[in-house]
């Protein structure tokens, strides 16, 4: 999927709402090109990150607001009070509970860093494009009132993203109880 791909489809993806609404549904934000240039990820992520941004909000409450002195910076950055090994996750956004999301280096995989559990670390996706996808595959499942089998379909593309602790299959089957 190119980075213009992607945004379409999320924006496709995304519930009709009246166009007098004006939610800010399907905002994307850009990231700044230097701070890209120094991550520690295939390249392939870092054009893609680069052409595409991150929505400004996404299902399941994700947010990728950019704050300057924030978004793209270590987390050690962020917080002196942590360890060392804290430097290697670089900050994209947030969840609904305030927690970090993450690129790790240098590995350049997605994570979450759930901060009531001692910043325990919990995998999202191997890639930062299959968490595009991911974030595609959420959003479309739950518009199809869950015929689309959101599980079925991560396996296909990332069977890393099953694995224990994972997000997105808690996540999955919380908003299937909503």
């Amino acid at each position: 999927m190119t980075p213009s791909q992607f945004k379409q489809r999320f924006r496709e993806a995304l519930p009709a709402v009246p166009t007098e609404l004006d939610l800010g549904l399907g905002k994307f934000r850009d990231f700044p090109a230097e701070r890209i240039a120094e991550l520690r990820m295939t390249d392939h992520d870092k054009t893609f990150l680069a052409e595409a941004g991150l929505p400004e909000d996404a299902a399941p409450f994700l947010s990728f607001l950019y704050e300057p002195g924030i978004v793209l910076e270590s987390l050690l950055t962020i917080d002196s009070s942590l360890g060392s090994e804290y430097e290697k996750y670089i900050i994209l956004g947030n969840n609904g509970s305030g927690d970090p999301i993450c690129i790790r280096q240098p590995e350049g995989i997605i994570v979450v860093l759930n901060h009531d559990n001692h910043m325990q670390e919990i995998f999202i996706n191997s890639s930062l494009s299959q968490f595009a996808e991911s974030l595609c595959l959420f959003q479309e499942s739950i518009n199809s009132g869950f015929k689309l089998d959101f599980i079925a379909e991560l396996k296909r593309l990332d069977a890393r993203a099953l694995n224990e602790p994972a997000m997105w299959p808690e996540e999955y089957r919380l908003i299937q109880m909503e």
